[in-house]
């Protein structure tokens, strides 16, 4: 058993590993995780509008906001209030943005999407692998267990 138990401990410390190391290509580009995450976003579902994307990401609109906003001022999205409703503003990518989002790794959600395209993994095998995940979080940190919680973006996964 304890043979196990450092095995999974292993995997942990490499996957914390190339976390780190898929973060600081991101940030050579000016870019996180969330940011990219919403280049993503709109990759598939073009004109969005900030509340939509929060909802996406399961996220605060003021949140979003700053996200936005940082993602504008990189040049990677644009937006333009609707010519219908002046209160709706659709937010899309720009040709910068597709490029950025043409040379960033694929990580995470990506890779993880393309997998059930594939059907490499099933939705009901992810939430177990959630599940499991959140288990061993709660047995290696029980001092944090709950803390973030309420910002997990739990609705992104069970759509």
């Amino acid at each position: 058993m304890r043979t196990e138990i450092v095995h999974i401990l292993s995997q942990v410390d490499r996957l914390g590993d190339r976390r780190d190391a898929y973060r600081r290509t991101l940030r050579r580009r000016g870019l996180t995780p969330p940011l990219l995450l919403v280049l993503r976003i709109l990759e598939g579902e073009p004109g969005l509008t900030m509340v939509e994307l929060a909802r996406r990401l399961a996220t605060s609109v003021p949140t979003m906001q700053s996200r936005i906003g940082r993602l504008e001022e990189l040049g990677l999205i644009k937006r333009q209030r609707s010519l219908d409703d002046r209160r709706r503003v659709p937010t899309d990518l720009t040709r910068r943005g597709k490029a950025v989002l043409r040379q960033a790794p694929m990580a995470g959600a990506g890779r993880i999407l393309d997998a059930l395209e594939a059907g490499e993994v099933t939705p009901r095998g992810l939430r177990r692998l959630a599940t499991e995940l959140e288990r061993l979080e709660r047995l290696l940190f029980p001092e944090e267990s709950g803390r973030e919680e309420a910002s997990r973006p739990a609705a992104v996964w069970r759509r």
